[in-house]
């Protein structure tokens, strides 16, 4: 009974304090209707000219065959899912998890012929383009110098998932909240927020209760390890350990970024890695007490192997993406035509049209938002943090001899 009024609470402040329509980011394209928000079905003739432009190679991948572990994750995501649920409703156009399996069926089949062949994503698959046109942005795994013993050099902790973090679906309590979570905690009789950044780091509210798995020389290190999600630590014996994405305190994210702009201490133009670290070395006073303004903080578990993301399933660099599930849900296929800066110091701007699956979330990547994987470390981060376009994005549904089952178009 005391759980069931926690419950009612928290369904009280939801309702009070949530807003439940997903935003977007960037202007319509061209070939979108003035504020036109959803999919639309690109038809046959144009999908197949857009076929014709897709090339592995922009993606660094050789062949289009490169994408079968990748469609594996996916796979065993999919797998888990309730087939005959709806997956998304956006708009018109509601999927199920069921339709986006029989994707990934159809895309696997035909992947040896889809080198010399691409016009049969357009013939075995309907396009739909995803308006407003989405920005597209980049992430990658940070390797981080850290230890598991803290000392003089190692003083920053990465914290374990802490048990009194409660997590609720809210899809699970009215369909249209369907992609939202929201995270708490229980103080007392009430239902209250997760602490935030600022009563973890500066007020030590998790201190002593043993959830320190390790420990970092560079707090702004630390604070990007928690902007990407998940990275490496490179332990002192020159190991590498992968810090995995464990849970998060549910606060809205801000980046450092917009901090600094807000207080004048730097301006557009001036936001590189670079500048920001100096502004705030250059500010020892201020600089914790500015971090600590982005209220979202990630928790931790250390494991091996490839960077995961919020399916549980490994990351594949150029691939994989971060998506917002109320918009595009995890385990989707699609599309995406960009053009990508260089990947590194002299080289050259690249268009890429290429294939993509939603693999990963994140605090910041909220309706209309990707954000593309680029890979594990510091080579990676020059590309990813400089990815900032406007992205045509297609959700890619195998088609049916007649409208397919799974899913269903209003009029």
């Amino acid at each position: 009974m005391l759980r069931s009024s926690y419950l009612c609470t928290l369904a009280i402040i939801i309702i009070l304090g949530l807003g439940l329509g997903s935003g977007c980011v960037g202007k319509p394209h061209r070939s979108l209707p003035a504020r036109h928000d959803g999919y639309t079905l690109v038809s046959p003739r144009e999908a197949m000219a857009l076929t014709a432009r897709l090339s592995p190679q922009g993606q660094e991948l050789s062949s289009w065959l490169d994408l079968w572990e990748a469609l594996g994750h996916t796979m065993a995501y999919l797998r888990t899912k309730p087939q005959n649920e709806a997956a998304v409703r956006r708009g018109d156009v509601q999927v199920t998890w069921g339709r986006l399996t029989d994707s990934v069926l159809r895309l696997l089949w035909l992947l040896p012929r889809l080198d010399a062949e691409p016009g049969l994503l357009a013939r075995e698959f309907a396009w739909y383009r995803l308006g407003p046109e989405p920005l597209l942005t980049g992430y990658y795994a940070p390797v981080v110098e850290a230890s598991t013993k803290p000392d003089d050099d190692y003083r920053y902790p990465l914290y374990a998932v802490p048990p009194d973090l409660m997590r609720i679906n809210l899809g699970s309590q009215r369909p249209e909240w369907r992609g939202q979570v929201h995270y708490y905690r229980i103080a007392g009789t009430e239902v209250v927020p997760y602490y935030s950044r600022k009563e973890i780091e500066l007020d030590g509210v998790l201190k002593g209760r043993n959830l320190e798995i390790a420990w970092v020389k560079d707090p702004l290190a630390l604070f990007y390890l928690h902007v990407q999600g998940s990275g490496y630590l490179r332990m002192p014996d020159g190991s590498l350990v992968k810090a995995q994405y464990g849970s998060k305190n549910g606060r809205p994210f801000k980046s450092i970024s917009q901090v600094l702009l807000e207080k004048g201490q730097l301006r557009q133009g001036e936001l590189s890695r670079a500048r920001i670290a100096a502004c705030l070395e250059a500010n020892p006073d201020k600089k914790h007490e500015w971090l600590s303004e982005n209220e979202s903080f990630i928790f931790f578990q250390l494991g091996q192997g490839q960077p995961r993301g919020a399916m549980g399933q490994p990351l594949t660099a150029m691939v994989s993406l971060a998506t917002d599930p109320r918009t595009m849900p995890l385990g989707a296929l699609m599309a995406y035509s960009t053009d990508l800066p260089a990947a590194h110091p002299g080289g050259t701007p690249r268009r890429v049209f290429g294939l993509g699956l939603a693999q990963d979330t994140g605090s910041a990547i909220k309706g209309n938002r990707f954000d593309l994987f680029c890979g594990i470390g510091k080579e990676r981060e020059y590309l990813a943090s400089r990815i900032k376009v406007e992205t045509a994005v297609y959700l890619l549904l195998s088609r049916e001899p007649s409208l397919p089952e799974g899913i269903a178009t209003k009029h």
